[in-house]
């Protein structure tokens, strides 16, 4: 499994699929593709399409603003970009690709601020709320951070945590609306290099020799 660079798993926000094995729900989502007649021919490879509706109560990209990297290490994992729901349905494959998830991103904020061993970081203020969010993929997937903690280390307020997860939710929407446009990067995995991104209208994710 790729290395997680991010820190821990915290349950705070709605929808957040924390506290789970990760590698567990990669196979789940390979099951049910199985079991649901979904299975890609290529499992590296798919179809870069909106997964949800613009307009609506979808944000604009411009609610959300990249500010200092170094903001994004008071964040935790607040949730994967794939539900139970997805996985369960057939349709991990599309949002557990770092392809996928990383040219929806480049697409409106451009290339990633931040590149690490097995992944990369955007860090983003939801204009509207203040909130500080991290997009991000490591060895469990895209994901999306919040700050789920306050300054003395306790938990927030349910209040305060419904809030962040509006916030949350909100990206994600976004990004759901979001048709990628083509690129690619290179990155070091424990499993070698590989290049992700989106080509033709599919994402991909090609191992390098």
């Amino acid at each position: 499994m790729r290395a997680t660079f991010l820190i821990g798993i915290l349950v705070f926000v709605s929808g957040c699929e924390c506290g789970r094995d990760e590698e567990e729900d990669r196979d789940r989502a390979s099951r049910a593709e199985s079991a649901g007649g979904h299975a890609l021919e290529d499992p590296a490879r798919g179809v870069a399409e909106r997964m949800g509706e613009g307009g609506g109560d979808v944000p604009p990209p411009s609610r959300f603003e990249l500010v200092d990297p170094a903001l994004g290490r008071s964040t935790t994992r607040a949730r994967g970009w794939a539900s139970l729901e997805d996985l369960r349905a057939g349709r991990g494959a599309a949002r557990m690709s770092l392809g996928n998830w990383l040219c929806r991103l480049w697409t409106h904020y451009g290339p990633p601020p931040e590149v690490q061993r097995d992944g990369f970081v955007y860090v983003l203020r939801d204009r509207d709320t203040g909130h500080v969010l991290s997009a991000y993929s490591a060895g469990s997937g895209p994901a999306v951070g919040a700050q789920l903690i306050d300054e003395q280390g306790a938990p927030l307020a349910s209040d305060a945590q419904e809030r962040v997860a509006a916030s949350v939710n909100a990206f994600v929407a976004m990004i759901d609306a979001t048709e990628p446009q083509p690129c690619e990067l290179e990155l070091e995995t424990d499993l070698g290099r590989i290049r992700v991104g989106v080509r033709d209208g599919e994402w991909f994710e090609d191992e390098l020799e």
